[in-house]
């Protein structure tokens, strides 16, 4: 799970070994810093030239002081945007949470004056097989999984308003071409599937 947390502070962003391109490209004057709690994650973040925080979501946002791409940047340094992709539904208890107990609290007092939270999510499983027999095949894995909790907090809207948030919802459903990553992705998330109990 990745947050990314985006401040515009100096030195301007340039496109070097240390600050990825496409952050340059779109947000010039964006440092940015990377909060995840696994280490393969976060080095491969560190390659791509992102400052990094190694942090377990359920013990709350983590501090951001001192941890911007910059060593110089300042502690008080609000956020602008904090960007939680694929990352809350591994938290352990939202509801609690997500109350503003620790992490939206947390991420609150990070953000700047008129700061953005951006949360996506996954509404539903990713779906990989159009033939009508594999179909039913993962049907029946998503039936399994649900079973187990998989995904059992698909719409966070409540609890995000319920914390202070103001939300606004867009659901985008993708087609993504089948290519190698995307027949890896699959793999992996049948790999998953696999371990669930009949």
């Amino acid at each position: 799970m990745t947050s990314t947390a985006s401040s515009t502070s100096t030195p301007k962003c340039s496109a070097t070994p240390s600050q990825p391109s496409w952050t340059c490209e779109r947000y010039p004057d964006a440092a940015v810093t990377c909060i995840d709690n696994d280490p393969q994650m976060l080095e491969l973040l560190r390659k791509q030239g992102f400052a990094v925080i190694e942090a377990d979501l359920d013990d709350g946002f983590p501090e951001l002081a001192g941890s911007l791409i910059t060593e110089d940047a300042a502690a008080e340094t609000p956020v602008d945007l904090v960007w939680a992709s694929s990352s809350l539904h591994h938290v352990a208890h939202p509801a609690r949470l997500l109350s503003g107990v620790r992490l939206l609290s947390g991420v609150r007092r990070a953000l700047a004056p008129g700061g953005v939270l951006v949360v996506v999510e996954l509404v539903a499983l990713p779906r990989f097989l159009s033939h009508p027999s594999g179909a039913l095949l993962e049907q029946r894995c998503h039936a399994a999984a649900a079973a187990e909790g998989w995904n059992h907090h698909p719409n966070w809207t409540p609890v995000i308003e319920a914390a202070g948030f103001g939300v606004t919802q867009s659901e985008v459903t993708a087609i993504a071409p089948v290519t190698p990553a995307a027949r890896e992705y699959a793999q992996q998330w049948f790999a998953r599937f696999s371990h669930l109990r009949p």
